[in-house]
């Protein structure tokens, strides 16, 4: 078999292979015509964003099950409705960290040692219409430009929902503030209810709903601090709900 270039309109250079017969190489699981497009990307980045987001589950596992131990192991606490709340809260990123790390490892990962070309079959179709509605002749790995927002503005949705909850919840509690206003401590607590919130409403993935040009100078660190911050959700309200709650560091100097 030899090797067959096709320009890719860039840089970049995928790569058929033609068999002796006059046909494309079908790769063996699918039988559908086998591209390497291995070479319009940057292996090695997609290996660091491997790590960093095996790491940062990993991370946010070390501190979410001590803190459902703890409170598990203390009565005072699990007895109370709040506490069980945020219990269900930790067991929920625990599970979805647990998936997370088994995403990374047996799907992800597989695709960058062993990439083809299968995958899900409607976006699979989706993603090719525009492809060809656009007469694009390059690399289909690259970013598909103004149609990425079909993806950004359900997200953008969802984020400002979030945003009018919070300030309904904001507005109840100022409304309560309004009763005791030589209280400082009162609005102590509100600022503190509000940060706490905002990992609760997702808000913080605001920061990564738009993602840069493929090949930008920002691309890399982007996508690394979207695997941050999407991936140590757990490590977050672990230590907003538990390790640095009052009122667990009273129970445990206590004992």
């Amino acid at each position: 078999m030899s090797p067959n270039d096709v320009s890719t309109g860039g840089t970049a250079v995928a790569s058929k292979q033609c068999t002796v017969n006059g046909t494309w190489w079908r790769e063996n699981l699918t039988n559908q015509e086998w591209t390497d497009y291995t070479t319009c990307v940057h292996l090695q980045g997609f290996k660091t964003l491997y790590y960093v987001g095996v790491s940062c589950n990993i991370f946010s596992l070390a501190l979410l099950l001590p803190a459902c131990v703890v409170f598990v192991l203390y009565r005072q606490l699990r007895t109370q409705h709040r506490i069980q709340i945020h219990l269900n809260l930790f067991l929920s990123c625990v599970m979805t960290n647990v998936l997370m790390v088994l995403w990374e490892h047996l799907v992800y990962n597989d695709r960058i040692e062993n990439p083809t070309e299968s995958g899900p079959l409607l976006p699979v179709l989706i993603y090719a219409a525009i492809r060809a509605v656009r007469g694009d002749k390059g690399c289909w790995v690259q970013n598909a430009g103004s149609f990425e927002w079909l993806v950004y503005v359900p997200n953008l949705l969802c984020i400002l929902v979030n945003v009018f909850f919070l300030l309904g919840i904001l507005k109840i509690l100022l409304t309560q503030l309004q009763s005791h206003p030589n209280e400082p401590s009162s609005y102590r607590r509100a600022l503190k209810a509000t940060f706490v919130l905002v990992p609760l409403f997702g808000l913080q993935l605001f920061l990564v709903v738009y993602r840069p040009i493929t090949d930008s100078f920002w691309t890399q660190m982007y996508e690394i601090f979207a695997k941050v911050i999407t991936n140590t959700q757990g490590a977050v309200v672990a230590l907003l709900f538990c390790f640095f709650n009052g009122e667990v560091s009273e129970r445990w100097n206590t004992d």
